[in-house]
């Protein structure tokens, strides 16, 4: 999964040496799909992975990809098939989503490491302006 911290350093790496006219500020990690096992759930792991980079100071991720719906999980559509009556109103017909209650705390947490990350900034900055005094 690429929410491991040696593969988002390695895409990051990988965009730097592009030479891109306008680079991007980091990686954009897909916490669903194959990174999550296409369970919903699993975002919630795969996120907690990246928040822990994030937390430690990597600038290599610049967003996360997250499916995310009303209702947790999805429910299958067949066109022609599927009686619309019985779909539940909120939850996804493709992709497995998060509710929006956990989507909030998953979105909270992301917010936290990126706080730890800024004040890691901080106190390494700090550090090194007392070392060099």
């Amino acid at each position: 999964p690429t929410s491991f911290n040696a593969s988002v350093v390695e895409a990051a790496a990988l965009l730097a040496r592009a030479s891109l006219p306008a680079a991007p500020r980091g990686v954009v990690v897909d916490c669903s799909h194959a990174n999550s096992g296409k369970r919903h759930e699993g975002q919630l792991e795969s996120c907690g992975s990246v928040a822990e980079q994030i937390a430690a100071g990597s600038m290599a991720v610049g967003g996360v990809m997250v499916e995310s719906f009303l209702e947790a999980g999805n429910q299958p559509l067949d066109p022609g098939v599927t009686d619309l009556s019985e779909l539940k109103y909120g939850q996804s017909v493709t992709d497995a989503c998060l509710d929006f209650g956990a989507t909030e705390g998953l979105l909270d947490r992301l917010a936290a490491a990126v706080r730890a990350r800024r004040e890691r900034a901080v106190l390494v900055g700090w550090s090194s302006a007392k070392a060099s005094q």
